[in-house]
């Protein structure tokens, strides 16, 4: 387990033909989140959708890699979710660039 937070996108897309179930597991997967807090992602934002669509987005911090692993498997089926890792890009670096070293000289603030 990484000591540091990472951050993903989860897309998902639900079945429109099992609302019911997927209503009755949100109320469920509340519940654990509550009991159990450090078995999932913490939601930074969202979940959103796209207006008319079946489908959206949500934002989640993970200290451990098996979190994502337990929504996914929690979620499937009635809900496909495909994880993107994401980075904070409001620091661009440019220049000399290593991995995990920020050089102040080469920094933009966007």
């Amino acid at each position: 387990m990484k000591n540091e937070s990472e951050k993903y996108v989860a897309f998902w897309e639900i079945n429109p033909d099992k609302i019911q179930v997927i209503r009755k597991k949100a109320a469920k997967l509340k519940e654990l989140m509550n009991a159990f807090p450090w078995e999932y992602p913490k939601s930074l934002l969202g979940p959103y959708s796209w207006e008319g669509e079946n489908r959206g987005f949500q934002i989640f911090e993970v200290s451990d890699p098996q979190q994502l692993d337990n929504l996914v498997e929690y979620w499937n089926p009635p809900i496909k979710i495909t994880l993107q890792p994401i980075v904070d890009t409001r620091i661009w670096e440019i220049g000399n660039h290593v991995k995990g070293h920020r050089d102040e000289a080469s920094q933009i603030i966007v």
